[in-house]
């Protein structure tokens, strides 16, 4: 919930009423396709198949065998939600997708069961995600015979969660091309292997409290490319896999154990085994997964620093307005302009006025994103090598029902008011001794030249 209010705070864009669909058959759910809004599907079965229904968000892509495969795309905003456990999506061709998207933003599936109901051996996985950002797949079933439950090409943010992926021909997920993915509470179960999980030119694939049992074939996971992938398993369970071998022999990577319980595995159970670095890559040299990053903001003349195991930093509409979030989304900063300094004002006569604007300025924008903000000065005004600053504390809800908790610390830069809006859904995540706090202390003037 947090990273969906970081992003569309940064998207800028004016809060709309969202449209709901509530549709029975193939056809509706055609015409309900498109951005800003939510299809709900009553129970029955979906067989994915071309129609005369036209519209510009989706394509029919030729499968083979005179047979479509549905691509939607061009949109965001879009949430496919079963109204019951009893929804099944199905193709009814082994060589498409069920559910392809393109150059989608901000998608959601949720509660559907998928997968193909095909005479011969399938060609295609079951959901795949392309040139899209933030998709999310939660508590869905994904069934083969589909090679494989999920694809991704060239995304950005592609989180499962509660979501299972089983009986797959080939392997559960093929990830190309993507950064930051997310396995969370996720069952992984009576899948080929072959590879069980192929990943490619990706960044920062994690596991989180998921089950991977029951699954057979050559090798576990098979990681290639230039990209040096980090690939993490937290509290996972990996149990009864009958699997030769863990990874391909030789590959460069880093793999993480953490509370994890290994069971009865013929690659072996033993994590530190599994997790060694390859000969010859040299650990020292991971930068990306070992040490915190420093982030130089050039609009707002600003340097920080990002904490071990948080995310890239990505724009919104313009350059001027950021955000970073933990790898689980609970935590987050939004960085950006809240007021503009008055052509001959003067900061040194003026600041305590002008950061007073700054948070008129934060409240507005929160409003604006249908969250509330009631915040406070914690302590007094205070210096930043030369700018002024000040720290605001308090809680609020997103969309009435959500809780927030902020720590807002408002910065005069490059005559303008600069709002580091951090936001959880906890106050431990807000404390001084948090990641939160470590952003929060690191933030100084970018040095010059």
């Amino acid at each position: 919930m947090i990273a969906a209010l970081a992003l569309a705070a940064f998207a800028c864009t004016a809060a709309y009423a969202e449209k709901t669909f509530t549709v029975s058959n193939m056809d509706q759910f055609l015409r309900a396709i498109g951005p800003d809004r939510t299809i709900v599907m009553k129970p029955g079965t979906y067989t994915v198949k071309k129609g005369s229904v036209k519209s510009q968000y989706f394509r029919w892509d030729d499968a083979g065998g005179g047979d479509f495969q549905l691509t939607i795309l061009g949109l965001s905003g879009l949430t496919i939600r079963a109204q019951s456990d009893e929804v099944g999506i199905i193709a009814s061709t082994p060589y498409a997708y069920v559910l392809a998207f393109e150059n989608c933003e901000s998608v959601t599936l949720e509660g559907l069961t998928m997968g193909h109901e095909a005479s011969e051996p399938c060609m295609a996985g079951v959901v795949s995600f392309k040139d899209s950002t933030e998709m999310t797949v939660e508590s869905c079933d994904l069934y083969g015979s589909g090679a494989w439950g999920i694809n991704t090409e060239g995304c950005t943010g592609v989180s499962l969660s509660g979501t299972t992926i089983r009986d797959c021909s080939s392997s559960a997920a093929w990830i190309g091309g993507t950064t930051d993915v997310s396995f969370e509470n996720c069952t992984i179960d009576s899948n080929a292997a072959d590879p069980l999980f192929y990943i490619e030119e990706t960044e920062s694939v994690t596991f989180d409290e998921c089950e991977i049992a029951n699954n057979a074939g050559s090798t576990a996971i098979v990681i290639t490319g230039e990209t040096m992938a980090s690939v993490e398993f937290t509290e996972c369970s990996l149990t009864d896999n009958d699997i030769a071998e863990f990874r391909a022999e030789g590959e460069e990577s880093y793999v993480a154990f953490t509370d994890c319980t290994l069971e009865n595995n013929t690659f072996g159970d033993d994590p530190e085994e599994l997790a060694a670095f390859t000969e010859g890559y040299d650990e020292g040299n991971d930068e990306n997964y070992d040490e915190p990053q420093t982030y130089s903001h050039d609009p707002s003349g600003l340097t920080f620093t990002i904490p071990v195991g948080w995310g890239e930093p990505s724009e919104g509409e313009t350059e001027e307005i950021l955000q970073v979030t933990d790898q689980e989304n609970v935590t987050g900063v939004m960085i950006i302009p809240v007021y503009q300094i008055p052509s001959g004002g003067s900061v040194k006569k003026s600041s305590k006025r002008y950061l007073d604007e700054g948070l008129k300025g934060f409240i507005a924008r929160m409003k604006d994103q249908k969250a509330t903000a009631a915040v406070k000065l914690d302590g007094d005004v205070f210096d930043i090598e030369g700018m002024p600053a000040a720290d605001f504390r308090g809680t609020g809800q997103y969309d009435q029902t959500d809780p927030l908790v902020y720590w807002v610390r408002l910065v005069i830069s490059n005559d303008r008011v600069w709002g580091f809006i951090g936001i959880s859904d906890n106050e431990d995540s807000t404390s001084p001794d948090s990641d939160l706090g470590s952003l929060m202390d690191s933030i100084t003037p970018t040095p010059q030249g």
